[in-house]
């Protein structure tokens, strides 16, 4: 699979994947709000800091590549566990999380997570 990221416009897309949609800003907001519950604090947190890392402008390059990857396979509909499965079905967008977190945690500031948390509050009341 190809992954072309378009610095410019934010967006990466996926050429050999049939009817999936560029992924942007616009369908990673949609994609966090709509099953924010379901993902819990656990996900959240964690995925919310990394956006905010890649937004940063201070983070190199390859650090925000790996964090765009992690978040896209967050929202990608097409998991190797399906987000609908009860319990186990964010499994493996936790594991993409937080594997992302461990290769660039040098780079995420206390700002960084200070504001998603923030963001998580606010979306879970």
């Amino acid at each position: 699979m190809n992954v072309h990221i378009k610095p410019e416009h934010a967006t990466v897309e996926f050429p050999d994947v049939p009817d999936v949609p560029p992924y942007n800003e616009k369908t990673f907001w949609t994609s966090v709000k709509v099953t924010a519950k379901s993902m819990g604090t656990t996900l959240l947190v964690p995925a919310l800091t990394l956006y905010h890392a890649m937004l940063d402008e201070r983070t190199p390059i390859w650090a925000k590549t790996i964090v765009a990857s992690a978040l896209a396979y967050l929202v990608f509909p097409a998991d190797a566990i399906p987000d609908i499965l009860p319990v186990v079905g964010f499994s493996d967008d936790l594991g993409a999380i937080f594997a992302a977190f461990g290769m660039v945690t040098l780079h995420i500031k206390k700002e960084h997570k200070s504001k998603a948390v923030e963001q998580v509050e606010e979306m879970l009341g």
